[in-house]
């Protein structure tokens, strides 16, 4: 059977939100966090986080959850340069083991 990935790409600056939307809080925990633990609880094989812009933040804010072994974590350095950098970082790590 093919096995299947997720890609998260949540690497954005939010310049039109006007503040880190990966981090805004709902239920008390940040939207990712909320992305993270469905998109994990899938029946995906694997789960690629692709991040950049506040990195280190967002890394503190989703704490253990980035330990689970379904899930890669990819840093996209030119995050500046718009989404398809994202998910050409993405890929790249789909395409090592799929």
């Amino acid at each position: 059977m093919k096995q299947v990935a997720g890609i998260i790409l949540a690497a954005g600056m939010s310049h039109r939100m006007g503040t880190v939307k990966q981090l805004l809080l709902l239920a008390e925990k940040p939207l990712l966090a909320h992305v993270l633990e469905a998109t994990l609880a899938s029946r995906l094989d694997k789960v690629v986080l692709v991040l950049g812009y506040e990195e280190k933040r967002i890394r503190e804010a989703l704490g253990l959850m980035l330990a689970n072994p379904k899930l890669a974590v990819v840093i996209n350095k030119r995050y500046q340069e718009g989404l398809a950098t994202s998910l050409a970082s993405g890929l790249k790590e789909v395409a090592t083991d799929f």
